[in-house]
């Protein structure tokens, strides 16, 4: 990863020094609040990917099965 540029960190702050915005793109949406939170108040734009999508869908599933 390093011959092509990419650092990777260990923690959203360390990220948070280096970049001048988050494009958050993971399967799991369960940490996005928390990421979202700490970019947004490091005051850097941000692109999330389908945030709620799991949530969303699990919420659905949970009305229809009652």
């Amino acid at each position: 990863m390093n011959e092509l540029g990419v650092e990777i960190t260990d923690s959203m702050d360390t990220l948070l020094e280096r970049v001048e915005m988050v494009l958050l793109k993971t399967n799991d949406d369960r940490p996005h609040l928390e990421q979202v939170l700490a970019v947004l108040k490091a005051g850097m734009p941000i692109f999330i990917d389908k945030p709620v999508a799991g949530a969303q869908r699990s919420r659905k599933s949970r009305r229809s099965s009652r």
